[in-house]
């Protein structure tokens, strides 16, 4: 297996987190519904609404909000969590090394 080959193989995988992240991206905002008004709920005000909507960002173009949360994730800002009220990487981190040391063992096994 040479340099070149895995390389290669880094590249493919990031061009279709890439891509996977775009069209999940997109697909969320052809779904019904109002985020707003799902955390605030059906009676909130208008003006309430609007407050949230331009704090979420949700004012916004589709594509403006993917390349701003884009942008964070390169940077490893995740964004916050709206149910917990928490940076998602705090919520991700504990999680991500126990991933992580499945992922080795299965290459170990995979490779033996």
């Amino acid at each position: 297996m040479s340099l070149t080959y895995v390389v290669e193989r880094v590249i493919y995988g990031l061009i279709t987190l890439f891509l996977l992240s775009l069209v999940i991206f997109f697909c969320t905002q052809l779904l019904p519904g109002d985020a707003a008004v799902m955390m605030l709920g059906e009676n909130a005000t208008e003006e309430a609404l609007a407050v949230l909507r331009t704090r979420l960002g949700l004012d916004r173009p589709a594509y403006e909000q993917y390349l701003i949360w884009l942008s964070g994730v390169i940077v490893g800002d995740f964004g916050v969590s709206h149910t917990l009220n928490q940076p998602i990487s705090d919520i991700i981190a504990p999680r991500f090394w126990n991933s992580l040391a499945l992922t080795l063992l299965t290459i170990v096994v995979a490779a033996l």
